[in-house]
């Protein structure tokens, strides 16, 4: 493991024992390494994570496949569940409501216009079909907002 790593083999026994300590993993120096059941559980948990904000990251947010990785790699130990369960609804949120109209989602960018309580809200860049051009929403919106900040006078 030290090798392949490329780490110290006191690094790889100080993990190891921390790993079965946690209930993580069975393990007995210079024997085989094994997961338990909840082992299996986390690892799994952690797959499921890394892999949905991956495709959260190229589908939504448009990342190369390399740094959709690298990014879920660095989040998916330190996200909360609350936190990954919102980041499921919503990209299952915007996916069936861009599919159910047949659109594909091309960029996901925070709008210059806050919502009436402040809050902050997104625009996504839809095309339909390959022969449709791109519609700059963030400039259209842009402009309607600052339309109405003069009184309608562009």
């Amino acid at each position: 493991i030290s090798n392949n790593l490329n780490v110290k083999k006191a690094s790889v026994s100080g993990a190891l024992n921390t790993l079965q300590k946690r209930g993580l993993i069975n393990y007995a120096p210079y024997s085989q390494i094994t997961l338990t059941t909840l082992g299996e559980e986390q690892a799994q948990k952690i797959l499921k994570r890394h892999n949905t904000m991956t495709k959260f990251f190229v589908d939504v947010l448009g990342l190369t496949e390399k740094d959709a990785v690298e990014n879920a790699c660095r989040i998916e130990h330190t996200m909360t569940e609350s936190f990954f369960e919102k980041a499921i609804k919503f990209y299952e949120l915007i996916i069936n409501f861009s599919e159910k109209l047949g659109f594909e989602i091309i960029d996901l960018d925070y709008s210059p216009v806050t919502g009436s309580k402040g809050n902050i809200e997104y625009l996504m860049f839809l095309k339909k079909g390959s022969a449709c051009s791109l519609i700059d929403i963030h400039n259209l919106v842009k402009n309607a907002f600052d339309k109405l900040k003069t009184g309608g006078k562009a």
